[in-house]
């Protein structure tokens, strides 16, 4: 079995959202390399991160964070959150992300899915199928 930890990030901060609600937000640290930090000293190979501030808005998509947590870990991190588009997907690879998570587009836009997928490829492409029913 393989377990992969996961952290919310929103504005830089490790969250949980009650049930989605971004009015309902519990802040567990303001330091995510530190979280991390303990999810390699505990032996975790794989990091899954949600953009919470990218998924409410793309161009709020924390991409600095993101590659700083990418590069001062050995983990091997997958960033999901609102990811719409090739272009979201090419950036966060660029950063050194391992995998991109797609989720409501895989559902609401199947072609781009697609397309997608054949551009990268499916070691780079994960589909999360948590979404809710429309």
């Amino acid at each position: 079995m393989i377990v992969i930890p996961a952290l919310d990030l929103l504005e830089g901060q490790c969250v949980r959202l009650k049930q989605g609600d971004f009015d309902q937000v519990t802040v567990y640290s303001i330091f995510p390399s530190d979280i991390i930090k303990n999810f390699e000293a505990s032996h975790f190979k794989n990091l899954h991160l949600v953009d919470l501030s990218g998924a409410r808005d793309p161009l709020r998509r924390q991409l600095e964070l993101i590659r700083s947590l990418v590069f001062s870990s050995s983990l091997k991190i997958q960033v999901g959150g609102g990811i719409r588009s090739s272009l979201e997907v090419q950036s966060l690879l660029s950063l050194g992300v391992d995998r991109v998570v797609i989720g409501s587009i895989a559902v609401l836009q199947p072609e781009t899915t697609a397309r997608i997928l054949r551009e990268f490829g499916p070691d780079r492409v994960t589909l999360a199928l948590d979404v809710l029913p429309i």
